[in-house]
């Protein structure tokens, strides 16, 4: 996500439709119900695996400074990296990016 302070407004996905749009840090700030990546039903599996996996799991957002292209002539933009690691065993659960 680039941000552009001097003009208040940010570059954004919309969890609506996927398109990459600029709106206001106004209209940014407000909260949106957004689809979780994880269900709930995971969520209670993981919680009974925290006692049997040795393990303190990290995580991190992060920019790439590689521009991506999703469209044929279109604007790139700077996609994110979401990390699931442990350090201590430098394994990583889950990474993914996020456009």
């Amino acid at each position: 996500m680039m941000l552009f302070y001097s003009e208040g407004k940010v570059l954004a996905k919309m969890p609506e439709s996927g398109e990459n749009k600029i709106i206001s840090l106004k209209a940014y700030n407000k909260p949106k119900e957004v689809k979780l990546e994880v269900s709930e039903l995971d969520l209670k599996r993981a919680k009974k695996l925290a006692n049997q996996i040795p393990a303190t799991i990290e995580f991190a957002v992060t920019h790439l400074d590689i521009p991506v292209q999703e469209d044929h002539g279109g604007r790139p933009a700077f996609p994110a990296l979401v990390v699931a690691a442990d350090h201590a065993q430098g394994i990583a659960f889950f990474s993914r990016p996020i456009i």
